[in-house]
């Protein structure tokens, strides 16, 4: 994600809650923030997009009928969790649900929360209510000091 503009000249504003603290360093001009990929955002990124990622369907096998599912339950989780790929059930010609491997389903639900945040964000920057990058690092400084 490209950082947002702050006021400051020559600074980069970034979102408050993305920031990821592995170690504070000491410089002239006082603590300086080292931003890493502990960080929460960058870490559900590197969970939710490089180590699960969803197989595309196979129409000849991953589409089925209900009525199939019903008589072969184990057998289609196993199929799902050994492919990786969602099955889709149908009735009546119709898809009516998806049955998907576990870990996908919950980094789907993980991406959504991301996503949501990011629209969340982008809403109050567009509202005005973003915050200098300097105001920003100080509460970062602040809670750091707290936890100390």
């Amino acid at each position: 994600m490209p950082p947002v503009q702050s006021a400051e000249p020559d600074e980069a504003a970034v979102p408050f809650s993305s920031l990821g603290v592995e170690d504070v360093e000491e410089d002239s001009d006082g603590c300086r923030l080292k931003a890493t990929p502990t960080g929460l955002y960058s870490g559900l990124y590197v969970s939710l997009y490089l180590e699960v990622t969803m197989q595309p369907l196979k129409l000849d096998e991953d589409i089925r009928p209900l009525s199939e599912f019903r008589a072969g339950v184990a057998a289609f989780v196993k199929q799902v969790n050994d492919t990786g790929r969602p099955l889709v059930l149908t009735q009546r010609g119709r898809g009516v649900a998806v049955l998907v491997d576990i870990h996908e389903f919950e980094a789907m639900r993980e991406r959504l929360a991301l996503l949501e945040d990011i629209a969340v964000a982008e809403a109050q920057l567009a509202a005005g209510q973003g915050i200098p990058h300097a105001e920003a690092r100080a509460r970062i400084m602040e809670s750091i000091q707290e936890c100390r």
